[in-house]
C-alpha cells in the first residue's frame, strides 16, 4: 500500500553560529498517497545538534508543521529529522560556524614614533575553519602588553565581513611592542610593531 508522505517545504541549508537558532523555520508538509495534505498529524523532529521546539508538532490545516532549530556546540554538518506515523524520516540539513579561526588582515610588523598612533589600523578577519565563512557579530579584544602603549577601541564586533579593527597608539619607549588578539572562540593571535 502507498504511504503517507512528509516533504520539505522550507528551511534546509541554512547556516548559523553553534548555540544560535537558525533564521528561519523549518517547514515540513505531511500529504497522503494522492499529494493531499493531512492536518492534525503528530510530527516529531529529532536532531543531531542542538534543540528543536516544539516537538512533536501537529500539522495545520494545510498539512504543514512548523519548528525552530537551535543548533548545539559542534560545529559542521548537522541533520534534522522529521518523521510522522507512516510517513518519513525526512532529514534536513543545516551548518553550525564557530569562529575558530582569527588572522591578521592588515596592520601587522609596522614602526612608528613612540607615543604615536601607527599609520595604519589593526584589522583581523574571524572566520569558521571548517568552511572558511566569515563570521560577523564576534567580539574581539585588542589588549597591548605593558608598555606596548593603547588602543582606541578594546573590544570591537566583527562587521558584515567578519572584520574587527583598531587604531594602536605605541608606549613612550623605544622596542619592540606586542598587541595581543583574542575572540572567545578563535583562539589567539599576537602581532608586533617597532617604536622609534
Amino acid at each position: 500500500a502507498a504511504l503517507n508522505r512528509i516533504m520539505l517545504v522550507s528551511g534546509s541549508g541554512q547556516s548559523a553560529r553553534i548555540n544560535t537558532t537558525l533564521a528561519d523555520s523549518i517547514v515540513v508538509k505531511v500529504v497522503d498517497p494522492n499529494g493531499a495534505a493531512l492536518p492534525n498529524v503528530s510530527v516529531t523532529f529529532a536532531t543531531t545538534s542542538g534543540n528543536v521546539s516544539p516537538t512533536p508538532r501537529s500539522t495545520d490545516a494545510q498539512g504543514l508543521a512548523k519548528v525552530r532549530w537551535t543548533l548545539g556546540t559542534t560545529a559542521g554538518a548537522v541533520t534534522l529529522s522529521a518523521s510522522a506515523t507512516g510517513a518519513g524520516p525526512l532529514d534536513v540539513s543545516a551548518r553550525a560556524l564557530k569562529a575558530d579561526s582569527v588572522f591578521l588582515s592588515a596592520g601587522g610588523s609596522q614602526t612608528g614614533r613612540v607615543g604615536s598612533a601607527l599609520p595604519q589600523e589593526v584589522v583581523v578577519e574571524v572566520r569558521d575553519k571548517l568552511s572558511q565563512v566569515v563570521m560577523p557579530g564576534i567580539a574581539v579584544t585588542f589588549t597591548p602588553t605593558a608598555g606596548s602603549g593603547s588602543v582606541n577601541n578594546g573590544t570591537v564586533v566583527t562587521d558584515a565581513a567578519g572584520l574587527a579593527r583598531t587604531t594602536w597608539t605605541l608606549g613612550t619607549t623605544k622596542g619592540t611592542k606586542t598587541l595581543n588578539v583574542a575572540t572567545v572562540d578563535a583562539g589567539a593571535l599576537s602581532l608586533t610593531a617597532t617604536a622609534l
